[in-house]
């Protein structure tokens, strides 16, 4: 099942408040909602830090450095054996020259390396979300219109309705459907251990990294062909743990084949001399893009269990009106005694 919920919203016609967004029945468009524009802040296609500990991802790619040396396939290394290929080797200035710290203002390797996280990680996750929003939104949708969770946070607590579609219709196979996971091990890491630094398992070529050079690490591993599986699995298809509730699907729409544009226009914040080296990854774009599903692909309208008979009256009137959802179920939720949504007919 493919359901997307939805609220009210604040719009000036028919008068200036709090109205169900309905215009979906009426020209089926619906928001392709780039990632700097999602409600999800913290790891919305964003990376998943790791500080002197190393990630799965990198153990992942330990493993596949043991194989090469080792003769008997069916042996499993041990985390000790794994980890020799991910510590660095020799010591650092900092452990040898403490006072090199405390004349740049650390009192330790540790607070320096913490110090050297943040700026890594805000500079990355800042240059992703930046570059993904420039080319693709986000459709999320869930897979059942009894998702208490999701009336209550996107449909207005039961005040909204959702749209129910049809799954084997061929729009769905053009732009096909994916599962959000929710697991931290499938996430998109970047790991920093006592000064050396990993984007999803694979370690950056230098341990002196310049974030804001243009041949720096970022932009070099981002273009390895064995790390693009960061971008279309491990970033835009994962979210942080709590987000779970929300058991999504989603689809990611270049913003290209959104067929209308309105709003404003944004310029990515981002660094100039990322803007200027970079003019294919980093341009203007609207605001809000808007991708077109056809009406034969919607199945069901299921009403929120707190709308108003105003509310209802309005959907089926549109629903009504318009021919192409003449196959249209209409479909009505409620809460039973246990506090659980159920749909049932009219």
């Amino acid at each position: 099942m493919l359901v997307k919920y939805i609220g009210e919203s604040y719009m000036e016609k028919p008068w200036p408040g709090m109205h169900i967004r309905t215009s979906c029945l009426e020209d089926g468009f619906f928001r392709a909602t780039q990632p700097k524009y999602l409600n999800d802040p913290s790891s919305e296609s964003r990376l998943l830090p790791f500080f002197n500990k190393f990630s799965p991802a990198d153990y992942a790619w330990a493993r596949n450095e043991f194989k090469k040396m080792q003769r008997d396939p069916s042996y499993v290394p041990s985390i000790q054996e794994l980890e020799y290929y991910l510590k660095p080797c020799g010591k650092r200035y900092g452990e040898d020259f403490p006072h090199l710290l405390i004349n740049e203002g650390f009192t330790s390797m540790d607070s320096y390396d913490e110090s050297k996280l943040q700026e890594i990680v805000t500079y990355l996750n800042d240059y992703l979300v930046e570059a993904v929003s420039c080319h693709l939104g986000v459709f999320s949708l869930s897979k059942s219109d009894c998702n208490l969770h999701m009336w209550t946070h996107y449909a207005s607590i039961g005040k909204g309705f959702a749209v129910v579609f049809d799954e084997t219709h061929d729009f769905f196979k053009i732009y096909r459907p994916c599962d959000v996971s929710y697991n931290p091990e499938d996430r998109a890491s970047v790991t920093y251990y006592k000064g050396a630094v990993r984007f999803n398992g694979y370690p950056a070529p230098s341990r002196n990294i310049d974030i804001k050079n243009k041949d720096n690490t970022l932009h070099g591993i981002l273009n390895r062909d064995s790390v693009r599986e960061l971008f279309i699995n491990r970033l835009l298809y994962t979210k942080g743990e709590e987000w779970l509730p929300e058991n999504e699907s989603r689809i990611i729409f270049p913003l290209a084949d959104c067929e209308r544009k309105i709003g404003s226009i944004v310029s990515p914040s981002i660094d100039d001399c990322l803007l200027n080296e970079y003019p294919d990854v980093f341009h203007d774009y609207h605001e809000i893009n808007l991708k077109k599903i056809p009406f034969s692909a919607f199945k069901q309208i299921t009403l929120g269990y707190n709308m108003t008979e105003k509310d209802k009256n309005i959907i089926l009137d549109k629903v009504s009106s318009n021919k192409e959802l003449s196959h249209v179920n209409v479909l009505h939720s409620k809460l039973d005694i246990y506090g659980k949504v159920v749909v049932k007919p009219m």
